[in-house]
């Protein structure tokens, strides 16, 4: 299941880049400085949408994406590494980055709780985290629908939990939310923490 999403993700992508989540991610991740740490850095889509930094680490538990990701790099920009891993288990010392940034990650790992645990062990103080993650909608025939999709969008799409409150996980989190934002009439949210 796993090589089969990773094969349909960048053509899965392709059109939600091109109905605005390309200038979300643009708008987003340019605030990013300093050592950057991207957690499920996947096929390097948000490559090219970083500006600023001094370098960045990208972490992904699939060789298969990192591969690709690799090719994306951007040339002569600032460095890069990409690393095997988990976000439930970063290889990286505490106050590590200046930046943390997870994009449609959240979802898919096992333990978002524990990884953004993680994030917050990892982020130097004042370093900021920036999120962009889909929600469970908050109106009512959005939210049953997800619902009923649930079981079968986990199993195309390797396990992603298509309505996880991922807002309230980010609230118990020990991490500080200091800007949210709302698109798509609710179902994608991006989140500036610190």
């Amino acid at each position: 299941m796993g090589r089969l999403f990773h094969a349909v993700y960048d053509p899965v992508m392709a059109p939600l880049d091109r109905v605005g989540l390309a200038r979300l991610r643009r708008e987003v991740l340019r605030a990013a400085r300093g050592r950057t740490l991207e957690v499920g850095i996947g096929t390097g889509r948000n490559l090219p949408y970083y500006a600023g930094l001094k370098s960045l680490c990208g972490l992904d538990p699939a060789m298969e994406v990192l591969k690709k990701a690799r090719k994306r790099r951007p040339a002569g920009a600032f460095p890069v590494q990409f690393l095997l891993g988990r976000g439930e288990a970063m290889p990286f010392q505490d106050a590590a980055f200046d930046a943390v940034v997870a994009t449609l990650v959240l979802c898919t790992v096992q333990d978002p709780a524990l990884v953004l645990r993680e994030m917050s062990r990892v982020l130097k103080p004042g370093g900021r985290v920036y999120l962009i993650e889909h929600v469970r909608w908050p109106h009512g025939l959005g939210a049953w629908t997800q619902d009923r999709l649930a079981p079968l969008w986990g199993h195309l799409f390797a396990g992603c939990r298509l309505n996880q409150d991922t807002r309230q996980l980010l609230l118990d989190s020990p991490l500080h939310l200091v800007h949210e934002e709302s698109h798509w009439k609710g179902l994608l949210f991006h989140w500036i923490a610190h």
